[in-house]
């Protein structure tokens, strides 16, 4: 084996053991599979895969069929069922697929940079990214949908330079199979069709090899997003993907615009003051009507909608989440709406963690350093590679950019960051690599210098 096959094999066993330990060890802190392991989202997951198993249909407990969530992680939860320890199983397939995507990225960081070193160092990122880690111990759906999400980015940028079907096609799969575990993927396979024809018209010759290309993604991804929004037309008279982001923001999006238009203080986290009174399993004519009311409090308050989703953007990229960390061995963090912490700063904020909780607070700002430092390497790598300029970097891009329009607002907490973290570790250690170099570089201009100097 070659010294640079070692080194990754070094980083991944690395990373495995970084994801394998956490689990381990919050469970000797609690001593529950429950309490470690299931958040708040758990259990509607857990209900779906037993559906599945039990009756063969994909419906919530009122034994109605489901239309908000999609069946891609209750599919896996199934499995773990079936085996009869849900937790256990499922954590040891989720730390296998975070380590799995640790080797994406290095694939990734190798494809676009052409660099085994700076690629090294991009997978030595991931294998310390804090979400990456967190998520693989709890029985959630980050893991699966990121490992997915980063496969089609590998296979898509790997078509980008070889221009082979068959790296489109697996990229469209992977695409495809990621709407299914959260939907958000959904609307990302009708973005990349338009990105994909306007490339193909540019770039691809001869034309006729172009559309066949655009005609192969096409008939692998529209066929399978359509038999589920065939299948909820038939069952429920609803034709959508998923009910689940008019349901978010009709039930909570509206609410804190129409407060913020009127003046109201809304805390970060704080949930709206009007309660709806719409289910999200209900008839579709409901749907109808929030979307009338969606689109009404959006055309009354454009610019509302504009700064405080603005705002909530840096808390997308920079908020670190180490509450769902130290949740794994039993601890919880300072609530985040007491009187105490309305209307203070950034740092009074801190201290207060620090008197509440000195657990939360170490934690939080080792995550937040980490964070920050990644987002300011990405950058660098961005600009210093002049990625900015290359069909591979505005791919990547465009992906970040997805990621962060459909999830600020109210909803924008850290965990939706997940996806986007492969894209932060792939350029930041581009950056990284390129920031050793210099400084090498400049280290041997100065000894050369001072050789000539001493010379004459």
């Amino acid at each position: 084996m070659k010294f640079k096959e070692k080194c990754l094999l070094s980083v991944l066993l690395i990373a495995l053991m970084i994801r394998a330990v956490i689990p381990v060890a919050a469970f000797a802190a609690t001593g529950s599979l429950s309490l470690s392991f299931h958040d708040a989202d758990t259990i509607d997951y857990l209900n779906l895969a037993q559906s599945i198993l039990t009756s063969s249909t994909f419906s919530n407990t009122e034994g109605n069929p489901e239309v908000f969530r999609t069946p891609g992680y209750p599919a896996l939860l199934g499995l773990g069922l079936l085996v009869g320890h849900v937790e256990i199983a499922t954590v040891i397939i989720q730390v296998v697929l975070s380590t799995l995507t640790v080797l994406l990225v290095f694939q990734m960081a190798f494809t676009v940079t052409g660099c085994r070193e700076a690629a090294l160092i991009s997978a030595l990122l991931y294998s310390f990214e804090p979400l990456s880690f967190t998520y693989a111990s709890l029985l959630m759906s980050e893991t699966l949908f990121t490992a997915l999400m980063a496969l089609f980015m590998y296979c898509f940028l790997r078509f980008l330079k070889s221009r082979s079907a068959g790296d489109l096609l697996f990229a469209a799969v992977a695409l495809t199979a990621s709407a299914y575990v959260r939907p958000i993927g959904y609307f990302l396979i009708w973005i990349l069709a338009l990105g994909l024809f306007i490339w193909v018209t540019a770039k691809v010759r001869p034309a006729l090899y172009g559309l066949a290309i655009i005609a192969l993604y096409l008939v692998i991804s529209m066929p399978a997003i359509g038999a589920w929004n065939l299948r909820n037309y038939v069952q429920t008279g609803f034709g959508g993907f998923s009910t689940s982001g008019i349901w978010n923001l009709y039930s909570i999006y509206v609410p804190v615009w129409e407060n913020i238009a009127q003046g109201k203080i809304i805390g970060s986290r704080r949930l709206p003051e009007k309660e709806w009174p719409i289910p999200p399993h209900e008839a579709p004519a409901n749907y109808d009507v929030m979307k009338a009311s969606i689109a009404d409090c959006i055309m009354k308050h454009p610019w509302v909608v504009f700064s405080y989703g603005t705002k909530t953007a840096f808390r997308f990229f920079l908020y670190p989440g180490a509450e769902r960390t130290i949740g794994l061995f039993g601890y919880r963090a300072p609530p985040l709406t007491i009187k105490d912490r309305t209307g203070k700063s950034f740092l009074e904020k801190r201290m207060i963690d620090l008197r509440d909780s000195p657990s939360f607070f170490l934690t939080d700002l080792m995550f937040g350093l980490f964070t920050a430092t990644a987002m300011v390497l990405a950058a660098v790598g961005l600009v210093g590679a002049r990625l900015y300029k290359e069909t591979a970097g505005v791919f990547l891009l465009g992906i970040m950019l997805y990621f962060t329009i459909t999830s600020v607002g109210p909803l924008n907490v850290y965990r939706f960051r997940h996806p986007v973290m492969p894209i932060v570790c792939t350029l930041a250690g581009t950056g990284l690599y390129l920031s050793i170099q210099r400084l090498v570089i400049r280290r041997r201009w100065k000894d050369t210098g001072e050789t000539m100097s001493h010379s004459g």
